[in-house]
């Protein structure tokens, strides 16, 4: 979870523009948390707080925090949910809106770290992101980023991620980051976004700067 909100801090300031070095400032200017890092905590106390794990208190906490800091970067439609949560209530009826985005995905490492098996993370997963994204992709691409965060805290080496979430979520995962830079655009899309941003964890070097060895368990 930690480490999910210091990628979110790091990553800030490239969010639109087009950052094609690898060769940067960690924590440079215009640093700062986003709305990711912010639901990523209403996830977590949801977990702590709810056993029945229901979308009203996960509604309740994300319009708690989110209210916190309303210029944490919200999109649109989903702004609307947390600073009007009346209004997607319609007779009774919780109003979608089919979202695709990847803001299901990036607020899921409480989830990743909480239950003892993958089965139930990527079932809760599912309620989770069905709150606010409740397209199939929006969905798809949170549970294959929970997966990914399980295997790894379980000892499962790279290789074994990889062909899991592309067993599992059909995501072409045979590409390198140097393959995708060049002509890779800001994109809000889970299926244009979450397999790029597995592909970087999956051809990343480990937290000390050194190389891993293909399919070494653990060297990250």
């Amino acid at each position: 979870m930690l480490g999910a909100i210091v990628g979110d801090v790091v990553g800030s300031p490239f969010e639109v523009r087009k950052m094609k070095s690898t060769s940067f400032e960690l924590f440079g200017r215009g640093c700062r948390y986003t709305d990711d890092s912010v639901m990523t905590v209403a996830v977590a106390e949801w977990l702590l707080d709810d056993p029945c794990l229901s979308h009203p208190v996960l509604e309740e906490k994300m319009v708690k925090y989110g209210n916190l800091d309303s210029n944490a970067g919200y999109g649109g439609m989903f702004a609307d949910r947390l600073f009007y949560p009346e209004s997607i209530w319609n007779n009774g009826i919780r109003r979608s809106y089919g979202s695709l985005g990847n803001g299901s995905a990036m607020r899921v490492s409480p989830v990743a770290w909480f239950f003892d098996t993958l089965e139930k993370t990527e079932l809760v997963v599912g309620i989770s992101a069905n709150i606010s994204h409740n397209h199939p992709e929006g969905i798809k691409g949170a549970q294959a980023v929970a997966a990914a965060i399980f295997m790894a805290r379980n000892g499962k080496s790279k290789d074994e991620i990889r062909d899991y979430i592309i067993r599992r979520y059909r995501y072409d995962l045979y590409r390198t980051c140097d393959q995708i830079r060049p002509t890779y655009e800001f994109e809000v899309s889970c299926q244009k976004s979450v397999p790029e941003a597995i592909i970087a964890f999956l051809d990343s070097r480990n937290h000390k700067g050194t190389k891993g060895h293909k399919g070494q368990k653990g060297s990250w």
